[in-house]
């Protein structure tokens, strides 16, 4: 009885962690899109969490800790025009509120079914990812200075300070989040 109880508790946590690594992923890759449509630049990548670096593949670091994510371009690849800024900073919340419709969608659907693995129904994982994805859409469009222990590099304002920046003056990307 005990080792099920372990074992329940480890499940529940590699599935919070995971979904949450999957949700930031998700929101960075909706910055990703912005920018290619506006360029063709290969000069980014895509770092998920903070803490210790848990695994590289290509342009994506994943760290140990999935409280934020940064999409990072090189100075030189910049948008130049303010139409390109502005696409590239709405591309993240843009496709994370699309993965809270797609989540809203599967609790919707798990309601009521206490199927799914015995020590946790699918309907509360949905339901966890989707307040998380909530969390993160919010944590993301309120203009906002991250606080200097959530600062990776130049990466120190919210996509929602971003977007303000870039409606009331001109210039280009700032290069952060």
């Amino acid at each position: 009885m005990a080792n099920e109880k372990i074992i329940s508790i480890i499940v529940k946590v590699i599935i919070i962690w995971g979904g949450a690594i999957v949700s930031i992923a998700f929101h960075e890759i909706g910055h990703l899109a912005g920018y290619k449509i506006c360029t063709k630049s290969a000069k980014w990548n895509i770092v998920i969490g903070t803490g210790r670096r848990f695994i590289s593949v290509k342009k994506m670091q994943i760290h140990l800790i999935p409280l934020l994510g940064f999409f990072c371009i090189s100075d030189d690849s910049f948008p130049k025009r303010k139409r390109d800024d502005i696409l590239t900073t709405i591309g993240g919340p843009v496709f994370s509120l699309v993965l809270l419709f797609i989540l809203q969608l599967l609790v919707m659907t798990f309601r009521g079914n206490n199927s799914g693995l015995s020590i946790y129904t699918y309907e509360e994982a949905a339901t966890f990812l989707r307040n998380y994805n909530i969390y993160l859409i919010l944590f993301s469009v309120i203009p906002m200075k991250y606080p200097p222990f959530l600062v990776r590099g130049k990466i120190d304002t919210s996509d929602g300070l971003q977007l303000l920046n870039a409606l009331l003056k001109k210039g280009t990307f700032s290069g952060e989040g």
